[in-house]
This record gives C-alpha cells, sequence and structure tokens, in this order.
C-alpha cells in the first residue's frame, strides 16, 4: 500500500509560504519611509502597482505547469524569485532589512517548504468540479458567465488592493494608532477570512458567501467613508472588515471557477482582471 502524505503537513508549508509572500502587503509601510530617505515622489507606487499586476500574469503562465512538472518545481522557482527581487530591493535602497527578509523570510523559507508540496489527489479535482467538466480557454472565453465572474471578482478585490497600496498613509493621516500593529491586524484578518468564508462557504454555498463577502466589503468601506464623524475605532474596524472579506474573496473564486470550467483553467479565470486592480491611483 503506497504511503499516503501528511496533509497537515502540507497544509503547515502551503501557510508558511503564503505568510512568507504576504511580505508585499506591508508595502504601504515602506513607501513613506522610502520616500523620505531618497526623495522619492508618489511615482514609487508604480513598484506596487507593477509587482501585483505581475501576479496574475505569472499565474496565468504557470498554472498550467504545475501538473506538468510538479509544484515543488514552480514553489521552489517561485521563491528563488521572489528572494532575489527582495534582496536586490535591498542593494538599490540601501536597506538591509530587504535583504534580511529575502535571504531568509521569503527565499530559504519558501523553498524549504516547497519541499513538501504534493499534487491534488484525483478524487479532490473530482469533488470540485461538480455538474462542469474542463474547458479550453477559448471556450470559455466565450461564454457570458466567465465576463460577468470576471466583472464580479474585480469589483469584489479592487477595495481590498486599493487598501493595501496605502493602508500606512491612511492610519497615519487619520490618527488611527500604530500603522506597523494596525497592519499585522489586517494581514491577520485576511488570512483569517480566507478560512472562516470558507467554512461559510461549505455551509451556505459559494454564491451566498460572495453577496454576504460584498456586504461585508461594503459595511467596511462605509466605515471608511465616515471616519471623520465615527472616530478611529471604527475606522479600523472598517479597514479589518474590507481586509477580512478580501482574503475571502481570493479563497472563493477559484473554487467557483473550477466549478464552472474544470481544473485545466481556473488560473486564467479568476486572475485576468488583476492586472488592471494592480494598477490603483497613488
Amino acid at each position: 500500500m503506497e504511503k499516503q502524505p501528511n496533509r497537515w503537513l502540507i497544509l503547515a508549508a502551503a501557510i508558511f509560504i503564503n505568510i512568507s509572500l504576504g511580505a508585499g502587503y506591508m508595502w504601504s509601510l515602506f513607501q513613506g519611509p522610502l520616500q523620505q530617505a531618497h526623495g522619492w515622489t508618489d511615482n514609487i507606487s508604480w513598484a506596487y502597482s507593477i509587482s501585483f499586476a505581475m501576479v496574475p500574469i505569472s499565474m496565468i503562465i504557470f498554472g498550467p505547469k504545475v501538473d506538468q512538472i510538479g509544484g515543488k518545481k514552480i514553489v521552489f522557482l517561485s521563491g528563488v524569485l521572489f528572494g532575489i527581487g527582495m534582496i536586490a530591493t535591498g542593494f538599490i535602497t540601501q536597506q538591509s532589512f530587504f535583504k534580511l527578509m529575502g535571504s531568509v523570510l521569503l527565499l530559504i523559507i519558501i523553498i524549504i517548504c516547497s519541499f513538501f508540496m504534493e499534487k491534488a489527489p484525483e478524487q479532490s479535482s473530482t469533488t470540485i468540479i461538480s455538474s462542469s467538466t474542463d474547458q479550453t480557454p477559448k471556450v470559455m472565453l466565450k461564454t457570458q458567465k466567465f465576463w460577468l465572474l470576471w466583472l464580479i471578482y474585480t469589483l469584489a478585490t479592487t477595495g481590498g488592493m486599493m487598501l493595501i497600496g496605502h493602508a500606512a498613509g491612511i492610519v497615519t493621516e487619520y490618527s488611527l494608532g500604530n500603522a506597523a500593529v494596525i497592519i499585522m491586524l489586517c494581514a491577520a484578518f485576511n488570512t483569517g477570512g480566507r478560512v472562516i468564508w470558507g467554512i461559510v462557504s461549505d455551509k451556505i454555498g459559494r454564491y451566498l458567501t460572495v453577496i454576504a463577502m460584498f456586504i461585508t466589503n461594503a459595511f467596511g468601506l462605509i466605515l471608511l467613508t465616515f471616519n471623520v464623524q465615527l472616530g478611529a475605532v471604527l475606522r479600523v474596524v472598517g479597514m479589518l472588515a474590507i481586509y477580512f472579506s478580501f482574503g475571502g474573496f481570493l479563497g472563493a473564486f477559484p473554487g467557483i471557477t473550477a466549478g464552472n470550467w474544470g481544473t485545466k483553467t481556473p488560473e486564467l479565470a479568476m486572475d485576468g482582471c488583476l492586472p488592471l486592480m494592480g494598477l490603483q491611483p497613488s
């Protein structure tokens, strides 16, 4: 009998990888100090925009390669690229923090965790598909449902993407507290949202869960809009609500796309809108 891999170990490794990749969500903490240290203008925001625009492009390119060459190699390559990028940033900005983060948090952790990645068993894929069979990207792009979900996904995640790029500035401008602490809380809610909304989805279904996440997101945006009248605490609650729903959206749509078009094209279906969302105004 073939020995089955420890799924909890795979899950733990995947969590560590995602936490490491979450360094990109700390951008707003870096932007202000880098501008002051080097006299850079607000055009520095293009670094954030380009970085997040590359996410879906790489997913579209490498997503289909996972089944061909295995998740271990893809994650290993990703860790090397991400680590080198952070280290290179350290040399450009003369900031040892980026070099340390690239060397330890990203390069080493991701590479080590990549060896625990395993291909999903066939029965898991069968469970996901329900009533759909795998469709080619050409067929998928011709369906009205794809473009409707494309629009929904764009609207769903735009609030979170904009907030990620400017969270520290919002916290500082409105005196909400310690920016680093609040952003760490936001990151925790982002991660928790993926788990909790996943549990909710199992109970009430994917589409009702998306509606609930939209309501939560709108609630957070309203709290931020009326921040002067509501006070600092509710402003922070608004930020947490946006991050909480943002994490849920990213967790829900792979299952939705796989359920509609099979497991061969979800990276194309869910990520076509992200290059546009990466280009957020400063």
